[in-house]
């Protein structure tokens, strides 16, 4: 009623990607991601040099800070007295809340560095988009992670350190 069925199966090597294939797709990587580092560098240096030049526009004088003996201590050497004005003495001054205009920037500088990350993350998607699988595997080995997880975080790998 069953009969043996004998099988048998030649043990073929996986596909890999040549030496010079993957020495391309490693210059590949590492020079996308230098060019990704170099738009959010030149973008968050160009957004530092304008915070710093409206929070110099904006900045309000500092009041300095009253001068402890002029309050005296009326006459009244009570060692309570003393403790106040020395806890008073102690405490910062709290600074009020920044520029209207300071605030606006922040807030456009926040939405322009999340508008870049969202263009290399688009532009990281395409680049994956067009690997072939070996190259896929050989990106996960080159960047330490899953193709889709270097998709997804906004950091640079260590191939490209700056």
């Amino acid at each position: 009623d069953h009969l043996p069925i004998g099988a048998m199966f030649n043990i073929q090597k996986s596909p890999q990607l040549t030496v010079e294939e993957r020495s391309v797709l490693v210059e590949q990587i590492s020079a996308f991601e230098k060019m990704q580092y170099t738009k959010m560098k030149d973008l968050t240096d160009t957004l530092d040099a304008q915070q710093a030049q409206i929070e110099a526009e904006s900045c309000l004088p500092t009041v300095p800070p009253q001068d402890m003996k002029e309050e005296g201590d009326h006459g009244n050497t009570g060692s309570k007295d003393n403790k106040k004005n020395k806890n008073n003495a102690k405490k910062k001054q709290k600074k009020g809340p920044p520029p209207k205009k300071v605030i606006d920037f922040m807030r456009q500088r926040r939405s322009q560095i999340r508008d870049l990350k969202v263009e290399l993350k688009a532009q990281r998607k395409t680049k994956v988009d067009e690997m072939s699988n070996l190259e896929r595997l050989v990106a996960k080995e080159i960047l330490g992670c899953n193709v889709n997880q270097w998709i997804e975080r906004a950091e640079f790998s260590a191939l490209y350190a700056p």
